[in-house]
């Protein structure tokens, strides 16, 4: 840190010299303009991204988006610059404010052109980032409020998992209206002894799905689950690690994990086939998920990866504006190629 600071301080000597090659270097005109709007851009480059960049898009790299936002980045700085920053820096605080107070004979007709557009922009910037927190703030809670209703509905299949209250197991019977699924799908699911499927909300989502083609499937969904959690539930399905039995885990929505926290989950189940799901969702731990996932893939015989990720990044009709949480059309594609993964497998066999 010492040397650091020492370096710091050499570098900033030599800026300061204007005959110095680096001084001069840095000197540059437009680079000069730059520094001089830096406070600006610092300030306003974060809200803009924010306001301007979809929930459902975040992570994803978009060169048009990323261009529009510089440029608005640099306008707003400047304007910022021009009609807030200097004349604070020429006349101070108070006479500003003077100036711009309306108990003070504030007129607007009195301001430049450019100065009144600036305030109308600047204005307009925060007036659209607290209605866009206050939407945003709307829509989650709306869709936690969703998930109890769910759990109303379908109560009369479910037993309430030990692990907790959110937690939501459905063990679905084959019955004379389960027949009526196509005959692909039935002999597909009748390929395994048994089916159980662990995951998160999202597991949730596609769970009436899949239990249309999986008869005798146990699903046990809980919201905000996190994969070692998950870890716990291996004493209560025991008896899923077994041969011709399937397990599917939906899981790294919510978090990462660390590589002894997946292997003890997969190791539980190493006698049953393993149908890994990977995860879309616009949080800074996807891709280290899907690394890991595709990783424990590649090392275990008995794993399938189901790759969602590939399927649905370039389709942002199957999620709800969080960008996670799945709408009709994406229930379908992921329960389909759950049914597509299972029955390649055991049709190689």
């Amino acid at each position: 840190m010492l040397l650091l600071s020492l370096n710091t301080a050499i570098l900033t000597t030599c800026i300061c010299n204007p005959k110095s090659k680096l001084g001069r270097l840095l000197s540059w005109k437009p680079l000069r303009l730059i520094g001089k709007r830096s406070y600006g851009i610092y300030l306003w480059h974060y809200p803009i991204i924010i306001l301007s960049t979809p929930p459902s898009q975040i992570g994803q790299v978009n060169g048009l988006r990323i261009f529009l936002q510089l440029l608005a980045t640099f306008i707003i700085a400047e304007l910022s610059y021009r009609y807030i920053e200097m004349p604070i820096q020429k006349y101070g605080f108070k006479k500003f404010f003077k100036n711009y107070n309306p108990a003070c004979k504030f007129h607007l007709g009195k301001l430049s052109y450019s100065r009144a557009i600036s305030i109308v922009v600047i204005f307009s910037v925060f007036v659209s980032a607290t209605l866009f927190n206050s939407i945003i703030a709307r829509g989650k809670q709306q869709d936690y409020m969703a998930e109890p209703l769910q759990s109303e509905v379908v109560s009369k299949d479910i037993n309430k998992s030990p692990i907790g209250e959110n937690s939501k197991v459905t063990t679905i019977e084959e019955t004379n209206s389960d027949k009526k699924t196509e005959p692909s799908s039935s002999s597909t699911a009748k390929s395994y002894d048994g089916v159980l499927a662990i995951g998160d909300s999202v597991m949730l989502d596609i769970e009436q799905s899949l239990g249309e083609i999986h008869p005798n499937i146990t699903i046990d969904g809980k919201v905000g689950r996190q994969l070692f959690q998950a870890i716990d539930l291996v004493p209560t399905y025991s008896a899923f690690n077994a041969t011709n039995k399937a397990v599917i885990i939906e899981l790294g929505t919510n978090s990462y994990f660390t590589d002894k926290q997946i292997d003890s989950l997969l190791d539980s189940f190493e006698k049953a086939h393993i149908y890994l799901v990977n995860v879309r969702v616009p949080r800074q731990w996807e891709r280290q998920v899907n690394n890991a996932l595709s990783k424990e893939a590649e090392e275990r015989n008995n794993v399938t990866l189901i790759d969602w990720y590939s399927s649905s990044i370039d389709h942002p009709e199957y999620f709800a504006a969080d960008g996670v949480h799945l709408e009709a059309k994406g229930v379908e594609v992921l329960t389909a190629l759950i049914e597509q993964a299972i029955k390649e497998d055991k049709s190689l066999k």
